[in-house]
C-alpha cells in the first residue's frame, strides 16, 4: 500500500510540475504586458512552490512513518526470534538428555548381556 501511495505522490508531483510549466508557457504567449505577465508568473511560481512544499512535507511524514513502522516490526521479529531460539535450545537440550538416558540404559543392558 505504501508503494502505491509513493507512486501516486510521484505522479501528482509530475502532474503539478507539468501544469506549472504549461501555465507558464501560456502566460508567456498571452497578449499581456510584460509587467503583468511577470507578476502572474511570480504568483503561479509561489503557488506551485507552496504545493511542492506541502508534497515534500507529506512525503517526509510518510517516509518517517514507514521507517518507524519497519523499526517496530524489526524489533518484534527480533524478540520473537529470541524466544523461538530459547525454546528451540531447551528442546534440543531435552532431546540430548533423553538420548543420553537411552544410551545409558542400552549400555547397561549390553553390559549385562556380555558379562
Amino acid at each position: 500500500m505504501a508503494m502505491r501511495d509513493r507512486k501516486g505522490l510521484g505522479t501528482a508531483l509530475w502532474l503539478a510540475t507539468g501544469a506549472a510549466v504549461g501555465a507558464g508557457a501560456a502566460l508567456l504567449l498571452a497578449p499581456r504586458s510584460g509587467k503583468e505577465t511577470r507578476r502572474d508568473i511570480a504568483r503561479i511560481a509561489k503557488k506551485a512552490g507552496r504545493g511542492v512544499e506541502g508534497a515534500v512535507t507529506e512525503l517526509s511524514d510518510t517516509v518517517t512513518g514507514m521507517v518507524e513502522a519497519v523499526g517496530k516490526e524489526a524489533a518484534g521479529v527480533l524478540d520473537r526470534g529470541k524466544h523461538v531460539a530459547a525454546a528451540t535450545r531447551k528442546e534440543i537440550l531435552k532431546t540430548i538428555d533423553e538420548a543420553q538416558g537411552t544410551l545409558e540404559k542400552q549400555r547397561a543392558r549390553i553390559s549385562k548381556l556380555v558379562a
